[in-house]
């Protein structure tokens, strides 16, 4: 198995061929960083139920952000910055996702108020998955 320092400058190199368009060397970052946020994620958070989702959405932010990598900076903590951010904003949704769902289950006492709630908890759900500039342009 590779150290750190190997990975550095290997996700170093691929990174900066990723920006100047370089498709596989960006599909490879991605497969490999992928193995390393799962076993990160799992050594800090345990083997909750939303790490695959939390590993999908960490590599979406990473390609997405690809483009404020410096190459004259380490990459390693410059990706596991943001999978520490994506990660705590996914457990933040899934709880908040939670105590929606506790609510729903506690509050309605008849099916259109249920339906209400039901349609607020979808609401939401939908506005989770936008990007924070979409989202601030659908809401008030």
């Amino acid at each position: 198995m590779a150290n750190h320092e190997d990975d550095e400058r290997r996700w170093a190199d691929w990174m900066r061929r990723a920006q100047l368009g370089d498709s596989a060397c960006h599909e490879l970052l991605l497969r490999e960083a992928g193995q390393v946020i799962q076993r990160y994620l799992r050594l800090h958070f345990g083997d909750i139920d939303v790490i695959e989702d939390c590993v999908q959405e960490c590599l979406l932010a990473i390609h997405l952000a690809r483009h404020s990598y410096d190459p004259r900076r380490a990459f390693r903590p410059w990706m596991f910055a943001i999978v520490r951010h994506r990660a705590i904003d996914v457990l933040r949704q899934r709880r908040s996702r939670l105590e929606l769902a506790q609510e729903v289950a506690r509050q309605p006492r008849d099916a259109t108020e249920r339906d209400h709630l039901l349609r607020h908890v979808l609401d939401i759900r939908v506005l989770e998955r936008l990007a924070p500039d979409h989202r601030d342009a659908v809401t008030p």
